[in-house]
């Protein structure tokens, strides 16, 4: 028997699916529409438990996602643009094949907003600088070695190895940080653990900067798609940004991409 609550979770769940449908079918979709949408998806994410239900309306939607992103001209469009992406590969029925959709309605469309959006910050902010020889920047989604977060797994392995042949490496998370990598930070003098916690992402942006210009690492790995790396690489091309691929690729504003471990 379908508990109360169940029930009531399908009826929300479906509420909003219709929801996104009506937004996609619009002729226009204005800021009020897109903040909807946002937190829909946001939902979908940190809520629902990204429920494969909304893989109904996730064609449609992706096709809207250059009206939607317009509707935004600051770093919170970088946070609903990585959200947006995950939403759609989730719920892509095989995101091997479902790229080239990705690369049009996604990746282009984006870069070509976040080119016109942060042009003046690039004018303003310079990276012409002399690159330390063994200083080496990890920005991260997460920093977890359990779970079903891969990347994490697989960039602590690279960090311990390169701290184990005298690199200094600085490790920058933006989401959830593990115990392990606080006892990695703890015994290693050449490794800082940066946790940005801001629930701005303006915030966690600047201070990502400063810290870069600070720093100034030979290579910067990444293993986030979209978000605020994402910016860095279209904005700043002369940074060193090596994105490692843990399966999708459809990007081009990374200066190399680097597949699994072999880097």
């Amino acid at each position: 028997m379908i508990s109360e609550r169940s029930l009531f979770l399908v009826m929300d769940i479906n509420e909003l699916i219709s929801e996104l449908k009506s937004i996609s079918k619009l002729q226009s979709i204005s800021v009020v529409e897109a903040k909807r949408c946002s937190e829909i998806i946001n939902l979908y994410l940190y809520k629902l438990n990204r429920e494969q239900a909304f893989g109904v309306v996730r064609d449609e939607l992706l096709i809207r996602y250059e009206d939607i992103i317009n509707n935004y001209t600051d770093v919170e469009g970088v946070n609903f643009t990585d959200n947006f992406y995950l939403f759609i590969y989730t719920l892509a029925p095989n995101w091997g094949t479902y790229q080239r959709e990705m690369l049009k309605y996604l990746a282009v469309p984006y870069k070509k907003w976040a080119l016109r959006n942060f042009a003046a910050l690039a004018n303003e902010i310079k990276f012409s600088y002399q690159t330390r020889e063994h200083h080496i920047t990890f920005i991260l989604r997460h920093g977890v070695t359990k779970g079903l977060y891969a990347p994490g797994k697989w960039m602590f392995t690279l960090i311990k190895t390169l701290l184990a042949n005298g690199y200094t490496v600085d490790v920058i998370i933006l989401n959830n940080c593990d115990q392990n990598f606080e006892k990695l930070a703890r015994i290693h003098e050449n490794l800082n653990l940066v946790k940005l916690s801001s629930k701005r992402a303006a915030i966690n942006f600047y201070v990502l900067l400063d810290i870069l210009q600070l720093t100034r690492p030979k290579l910067i790995f990444t293993e986030i798609e979209y978000g605020i790396p994402s910016i860095l690489g279209i904005v700043w091309e002369s940074l060193p940004i090596h994105f490692v691929c843990m399966g999708y690729y459809a990007i081009d504003w990374y200066r190399k991409i680097v597949y699994g471990m072999r880097v």
